[in-house]
């Protein structure tokens, strides 16, 4: 069944709306923002991947 432009834009609104929209990036809390675990420089954060940063959602956040 093929669907039509308009129903997938639908889709894809509803997607980001309830998965996407609103996350954000912070420094990794498991490296402290260096993608590493140590300062020699191996192995990567396992917690971030490598890149540094870890997304969260601000508003289910404990924070408030």
């Amino acid at each position: 069944m093929n669907k039509t432009f308009q129903e997938r834009k639908k889709l894809r609104k509803e997607y980001f709306e309830k998965h996407i929209k609103g996350w954000k990036e912070r420094p990794c809390t498991a490296c402290n923002g260096s993608g590493y675990y140590d300062n020699d420089g191996a192995p990567k954060c396992g917690a971030c991947h490598g890149t540094g940063k870890e997304k969260y959602n601000p508003n289910d956040s404990e924070e408030k």
